[in-house]
């Protein structure tokens, strides 16, 4: 039934959804690809994993599915004894089986949990990576299984409500049992519940709280209700006690067996769930239907019944009636159509498979959490755990997809494995959002692996079905808790950025409270890659801050002084709040953050210019991001400062060396400078003189006078226009020889040591020399004189002989005679 009414809400945001044959998946966490640890996401380094009842009980097995994008190794401890070893390549998958029984890669009694009302010592399956990685849990028996993605433990919450659904098939034997499984990290640590249905021991009374302690960290909680009730709404949360305060704790939702969505739902499955903490609840889903179904159910849980929720389908906004509010947690509505889901206040999307029969379709039922718009991601590697990728004879499922949901500007960069996909993106009514439904059976079969990414940030679910059998999870998410978060606050950042800072790069740290604590203290354990590193305690803190979020008061509270990491490792700190007044959890608040260590940007840049007054200057960034978005230049030259150009151009207008600084910013806030220098000189004065005439086969001088009024010179270039050239380091005289008569430039370019230049040019002739010849006469003893008869000649028809210098005897000889300027040479012969 559909309640149409008016809303009094927002207008539509978007993005996310998951579920698959087990289509399992891992966050690369596109914003921060980089990142060298686990943020507030579900990418990290430790988890604690539950294995609840289950009808088939220790002859099922639990597949756990490790997958990263970077290379990881770790243990995954099992039980008391057993241990096993675990690598994993970057955007590949790592598959360890549980059971059943005493087979698999370890046998499943020690962790399988078989108490319907107690608590189970170091049941808790913990794996532990040296590198961030992605897991997912599946509990498998032929046609009967659930999965979930798993959470690690630095999200954990402390405050959960639960979801289920109540079964309406078979109730003989261990049919329809809704189960929770609590399990915590740390000593002594305090749970209550508040059930709303009776639990099948008869111990727990619905709506009455109760507390249970556990000792040691590992161990699990279960509590079974009764058989085929709906445990949805209750209600698990951390508290203080005598022995500790309030601590983080991980809650799993599970059924041993669940059919619904029809009367007559005759096959099932278990139903299992890791929940995100209340903490991390959003005001905006976008959901899209599972492919081949009719319809899907939806839950809407509140924390507050005064909360406002809607829903908008085909563009008409409806809200839900506060007298359609079931057991006060939650509002349930079914359609075969995407919606687009708002709240006034943090509310939980949970999205259901009904039984095969129902529709007519093979899957059978499944549950998943989806994760709000506000948290979702951009980059994911998707494992589908297809038939062919379980343990032989225990799946069905043979048909996998995907469901898609992104803003539809980009559209268009969305790829499954570097390509686009096969189906097509069908916009969501009244949104900016589209959808897809992508089959990936055929990859499935032979690939377990897709990789997804896009330009903007998307929402994906991951499901698959096979007969009576069906899979499904949430693909990715980020977990901020938005109530109580570490801030960073990176030079360029808002105080409420993220968790991440640079290398090397000086940051702010702060905490945002629900509450006015007492005392904080902060512990870096003496960690010498932060620097101060000591341990600080702050007595009745003053809020720097105090702001709305989602409804709420919050407070901000900064560590004085500035910090910086010289290591590419992450750097734990261990916050120790004292909360007079935490919403049902006051007393000291142990609360353990990774400061997260990312590469800032490298800086550079080149400089291309002449060196002179008044030509330009041109600066090219060069820079590189190091994985993640430099958002904004910063550039520091000539007197100004710009930051609106990434490649801008100058002139200086008088002679000098210039500092040029480039200051990068990244979308962290982090930054990296580069300063060069840009040497200016005024323009040199070329000039030189040819010192020789230009003659044919002779040598030609040209003897350099260039000056410049500031700056030196670095380079004369000579260019003789006869196909030599010379290039010299010093004002000096060159000379040259010309085979060939030629009239032509010579030419001149000087540098100065900035790089300014400036040519001249001289032209040059080369001539032909004269031939020199005369006659002799015929000479006899006694005659007065002897005359020879000047011959000479020029072949140069632009010159003339001018004179003529004749020699007579040897020149050292007293008989030696000469004459010049006659075309008649006299000797007198008497001599």
């Amino acid at each position: 039934m559909r309640y149409i009414y008016k809303s009094i809400l927002a207008k539509p945001l978007v993005n996310r959804i998951g579920k698959c044959s087990l289509l399992i998946v891992i966050l690369l966490y596109g914003f921060y690809t980089q990142i060298k640890a686990q943020g507030f996401s579900n990418k990290g380094t430790d988890f604690w994993i539950t294995y609840p009842a289950h009808i088939n009980t220790t002859s099922s097995a639990m597949g756990i599915y490790i997958t990263s994008d970077v290379a990881a190794s770790g243990t995954i401890y099992v039980g008391n004894n057993k241990t096993i070893p675990f690598t994993v390549s970057p955007n590949n998958v790592t598959r360890k089986f549980l059971g059943p029984n005493a087979a698999g890669d370890a046998p499943n009694g020690s962790v399988y949990l078989g108490q319907i009302d107690g608590i189970t010592s170091n049941a808790a399956i913990h794996v532990v990576s040296n590198n961030p990685v992605v897991v997912y849990a599946h509990i498998i028996f032929s046609h009967r299984s659930g999965a979930s993605l798993i959470l690690p433990s630095n999200v954990w919450g402390r405050q959960y409500i639960i979801p289920s659904y109540k079964n309406i098939g078979s109730s003989s034997g261990d049919y329809g049992y809704g189960t929770v499984t609590v399990v915590a990290k740390d000593s002594n640590t305090v749970i209550q519940i508040t059930p709303t249905v009776n639990s099948r021991s008869g111990l727990r009374t619905a709506k009455v709280p109760y507390q249970i302690t556990l000792v040691n960290p590992g161990d699990v909680y279960q509590v079974e209700s009764l058989q085929d009730s709906d445990i949805s709404g209750t209600k698990v949360e951390s508290i203080s006690s005598s022995v500790g305060g309030c601590k983080p704790i991980a809650v799993y939702s599970s059924t041993t067996w669940s059919a619904f969505g029809c009367n007559g739902a005759g096959s099932g499955d278990n139903l299992y769930q890791q929940l995100f903490p209340t903490g991390a609840w959003g005001k905006n889903f976008l959901t899209s239907p599972a492919t081949t179904r009719t319809r899907d159910i939806f839950r809407i849980f509140v924390k507050d019944t005064a909360t406002n929720v809607q829903y908008m389908e085909n563009g008409i906004t409806n809200l839900f009636p506060k007298s359609t509010l079931v057991n006060g947690s939650f509002y349930e509505y079914e359609t075969g159509n995407p919606i687009y889901i708002q709240a006034d206040k943090p509310v939980s999307t949970i999205q259901y498979f009904t039984t095969e029969v129902c529709d007519g379709y093979i899957g059978d039922p499944e549950m998943i959490a989806l994760n709000p718009i506000e948290q979702t991601v951009n980059n994911v590697t998707v494992f589908s755990a297809h038939q062919n990728w379980v343990p032989s004879g225990q799946s069905d499922v043979t048909n996998c997809y995907l469901n898609i949901i992104i803003n539809t500007n980009a559209v268009s960069s969305f790829t499954i494995n570097g390509f686009s996909p096969t189906g097509n993106f069908k916009v969501i009514p009244g949104t900016n959002y589209s959808y897809l439904q992508e089959d990936v059976s055929a990859l499935a079969s032979t690939n377990p692996v897709q990789r997804l990414s896009a330009d903007s940030n998307f929402t994906a679910i991951a499901y698959g079905f096979g007969d009576i059998e069906s899979y499904g999870y949430n693909a990715g998410t980020n977990i901020k808790d938005f109530s109580q978060f570490l801030t960073i606050q990176n030079p360029y950042a808002s105080p409420f950025n993220n968790n991440t800072t640079c290398y090397n790069n000086p940051f702010h740290a702060g905490i945002v409270l629900p509450y006015q604590p007492i005392s904080i203290i902060w512990d870096f354990n003496n960690n010498p890659a932060i620097q101060p590193n000591s341990i600080v305690t702050n007595n009745n803190p003053v809020a720097d801050s105090i702001f709305l979020t989602n409804g709420n008061i919050q407070y901000y509270y900064k560590l004085p002084g500035l910090f910086t990491v010289n290591a590419a490792t992450s750097i734990p700190l261990k916050i120790i709040v004292n909360n007079p007044t935490s919403d049902g959890c006051s007393g000291i608040q142990e609360i353990d953050y990774n400061i997260n260590i990312s590469d800032a940007p490298t800086s550079d840049f080149s400089i291309r210019s002449t060196g002179c007054i008044k030509d330009s200057v041109y600066l090219t960034d060069q820079s590189r991001d190091n994985g993640t978005s430099i958002v904004q230049y910063i550039w520091n030259y000539n007197g100004i400062i710009n930051s609106s150009l990434n490649n801008p151009a100058t002139v200086y207008n008088n002679a000098g060396t210039y500092p040029v600084t480039l200051r990068e910013i990244n979308n962290l806030g982090c930054f990296s400078d580069t300063t060069k220098t840009v040497m200016i000189s005024t323009i040199p004065q070329p000039l030189f003189t040819q010192v020789i005439p230009a003659c044919k086969h002779e040598s030609v001088q040209f003897t350099d006078q260039s000056t410049i009024a500031a700056g030196t010179l670095s380079h004369w270039y000579w260019d003789y226009g006869n196909g030599n050239k010379d290039s010299v380091t010093k004002s000096s005289t060159v000379s040259q020889q010309y085979d060939t008569t030629i009239t032509d430039t010579v030419r001149l370019t000087v540098l100065s040591s900035s790089g300014c230049k400036a040519s001249i040019y001289h032209l040059v002739t080369v001539h032909e020399l004269p031939i020199a010849a005369f006659e002799t006469p015929a000479i006899c003893l006694n005659d007065a004189f002897a005359q020879f008869v000047n011959n000479s000649t020029i072949t140069d028809g632009t010159q003339n002989l001018l004179t003529y210098n004749w020699q007579f005897g040897d020149p050292n000889s007293s008989a030696a005679g000469n004459s010049s300027n006659t075309n008649t040479g006299y000797i007198n012969t008497v001599l």
